[in-house]
């Protein structure tokens, strides 16, 4: 009997994303099972991202910064990494 559960890896430059491993869901799609290292190092890398996109395309998030702290907070954050599965470049370019 085949598993249906597939371990993933991926590849950025010389780091490597922790592998993590997904469960088919009645339609078919898969989902990541959530670790807590897994959280913690696309949290980390969620941040990196953010910090590379240039100040005038981010210029509400800065003032967020600032001003609601709490709408910037890693909870936030985390809830754009599950809407693109853990994806921090595509995350960080909807969280801004």
């Amino acid at each position: 009997m085949e598993s249906k559960e597939r371990k993933l890896m991926s590849f950025n430059g010389s780091m490597m994303k922790p592998s993590f491993t997904t469960v088919p869901d009645q339609y078919g799609q898969c989902h990541p099972i959530e670790s807590s290292t897994l959280i913690q190092h696309t949290l980390n890398e969620l941040d990196r991202e953010l910090d590379e996109i240039f100040f005038d395309q981010k210029v509400g998030y800065e003032l967020a910064l600032e001003r609601r702290p709490d709408l910037v907070s890693s909870d936030e954050k985390l809830k754009f990494l599950r809407c693109e599965v853990f994806d921090a470049k595509r995350a960080a370019i909807r969280f801004v």
